[in-house]
């Protein structure tokens, strides 16, 4: 009997054992699953911290537009590279003529377009334009035989535009400064000066940087016979396009002085409007015509010389400061607005 009894208790221990057996088993197997699994959560989570962030290339934009010599000049916020070719309004042909500046050759009708832009970083825009009908344009300003001259530009959208003088102390604070920022200056270049910097002044265009003519030796044209005024125009007009992929079509006269004789000078040399100023820089100061603050439309005038870019940020800071928004000085620029009648004082 005690032997039964004895068998019957090794018996239901092992049958308890085998029931609870497999429990261990099952766990063991989960436990390295769960490990697994979080470890390959954490693994990915630390991959995908790691990977560096790639932002998109910025597409280019248009700064400004208008009309020179027959052709709608286009000015972009970026340098471009040449793309495929196109047409526009039909017959309209695109061409890039300078890093940041496309034109689009002269049409008898206005219409809307798509122009294609492609960035040198590879971003692309389509942007609509509007080419207006620029052979009636062409048409008028071939019957003006002189270039008018102007002190200030179209306040709208309170514009105010930057303008720099001479170009024998090129400044790479200013190059900074228009990359940061965009900023938009016309420079009125010696064409003595600029052959001594050709690298510099072709770095400016690309960077957006307009180019104005102020002569090949920057002399007083007033002094001068019809002929040789319009020799110093003509020659530096000419020279900078070739070196710099722009043709200026406006200019402006050495020491602000002008007459009857150098407007026509400038007008036989190509040039469609000369450019004077409202305002300067004289060190750290701001002197406008009046002796008021700066308001929309003036044109600044300033002068690649040492200390040029400390000037600039004491300038911007003003325009700042008074909520106005620096722009592209072109020919379009002038449109409405009332030429200067008599000569100026500066250099």
């Amino acid at each position: 009997m005690v032997l039964i009894t004895v068998i019957s208790l090794v018996a239901l221990i092992a049958g308890c054992l085998g029931r609870s057996g497999p429990a261990p088993v099952q766990l063991a197997h989960r436990q390295p699953l769960t490990r697994t699994s979080r470890t390959s959560r954490t693994s990915r989570t630390s991959r995908a911290s790691r990977a560096p962030k790639v932002s998109a290339p910025r597409p280019p934009r248009i700064v400004t537009s208008g009309a020179s010599s027959g052709r709608w000049l286009v000015y972009t916020s970026d340098p471009l590279r040449a793309g495929p070719a196109q047409v526009l309004c039909g017959t309209d042909k695109v061409s890039l003529v300078a890093p940041s500046q496309v034109a689009v050759s002269e049409s008898a009708a206005a219409c809307h377009a798509q122009l294609l832009l492609t960035a040198q970083n590879g971003a692309r825009a389509s942007i609509t334009v509007t080419i207006p009908a620029l052979a009636k344009a062409k048409a008028k300003v071939r019957a003006v035989s002189v270039a008018k001259l102007y002190c200030f530009a179209n306040p709208a959208g309170r514009a105010i535009y930057i303008t720099i003088d001479d170009g024998w102390t090129p400044s790479t604070e200013v190059l900074d400064l228009m990359h940061q920022t965009y900023l938009p200056i016309t420079a009125f270049l010696i064409a003595d000066a600029a052959k001594e910097y050709l690298s510099y002044w072709k770095s400016f265009v690309a960077a957006g940087g307009l180019i104005g003519d102020h002569t090949v030796s920057h002399p007083y044209l007033t002094k001068l016979t019809l002929a040789k005024a319009t020799t110093q125009w003509s020659q530096a007009r000419t020279d900078l396009g070739r070196w710099l992929g722009q043709t200026p079509a406006m200019g402006r006269p050495p020491y602000g002085a002008f007459d009857h004789t150098v407007q026509v000078a400038a007008a036989r040399a190509g040039l469609t409007s000369l450019a004077g100023w409202s305002a300067t820089m004289s060190g750290n100061r701001i002197q406008t015509w009046n002796g008021k603050p700066l308001v929309p439309g003036e044109i600044v005038i300033l002068h690649w010389v040492p200390g040029l870019g400390h000037q600039l940020t004491v300038l911007l800071a003003a325009i700042r400061a008074l909520h106005l928004n620096p722009k592209p000085l072109t020919v379009a620029s002038f449109a409405g607005i009332a030429p200067q009648q008599h000569s100026l004082n500066g250099d």
